[in-house]
């Protein structure tokens, strides 16, 4: 009994280095300011960025819906506009421990709504700038595109691998350059993955087998 329960710790300890930890963002869904009291019909509101938040270049604003869409968190989600050479986004500083190798993944509600805006870039930075303004001040080895959104909210994934260490960065998100239109946000979620860990099948597995033969021989 002591030997599997040896072995069963050490199965865990292994397994353990490969979790995901979720990034604490502030109103992550939008739902808080600067807005007017809760309005009896939906409602739009121009040059609106969420608390917690820092606007980016183009318009930004938000939108309140008496009965909000199938895919998003609560009743308020952002929408960011522009022409095919005005990029628009958010960012927000966060605090996280991270190693190179740890992978960040971007979770977020998106729609189009016209034009051709239909992709959305992610980025995790050392500064909170977008564009040409931020390059080499990326942290996960440049900016990342999400795939194409389509006309109804869902949630698109979009990940990229830090290049280095650190505590403090920015979550940059902004419109894809060179589309026009009207875009749609919500919900957004971000976590980190520890870097990845070999498979314990190889050295692991076999130091393992050395401890239960050298237990054996001791009962």
């Amino acid at each position: 009994m002591k030997i599997k329960h040896t072995l069963m710790v050490c199965l865990l300890a292994l397994a353990s280095s490969a979790h995901a930890a979720l990034v604490t963002l502030q109103n992550h869904s939008f739902e808080d300011g600067p807005l007017p009291n809760e309005p009896t019909a939906s409602t739009t509101y121009n040059s609106s960025v969420p608390d917690g938040w820092t606007g980016l270049g183009g318009p930004i604003g938000a939108q309140w819906e008496v009965t909000p869409p199938d895919g998003i968190d609560g009743d308020i989600y952002i929408y960011l506009q522009g022409g095919s050479t005005v990029v628009s986004g958010i960012a927000q500083a966060f605090t996280f421990n991270f190693s190179a190798g740890d992978v960040f993944t971007l979770t977020m509600a998106g729609r189009t709504a016209s034009g051709s805006a239909n992709q959305f870039v992610f980025d995790i930075r050392s500064t909170d700038t977008i564009g040409d303004a931020g390059a080499g001040d990326s942290l996960i080895g440049g900016p990342q595109t999400s795939s194409e959104m389509n006309s109804a909210f869902a949630d698109y994934d979009v990940s990229g691998v830090a290049t280095e260490g650190g505590t403090n960065a920015y979550l940059v998100i902004y419109r894809e350059e060179g589309q026009s239109g009207q875009m749609r946000w919500d919900n957004v979620r971000l976590d980190v993955s520890a870097a990845s860990v070999p498979e314990p099948s190889s050295a692991a597995l076999v130091g393992l087998s050395g401890l239960m033969l050298v237990m054996r021989r001791r009962r």
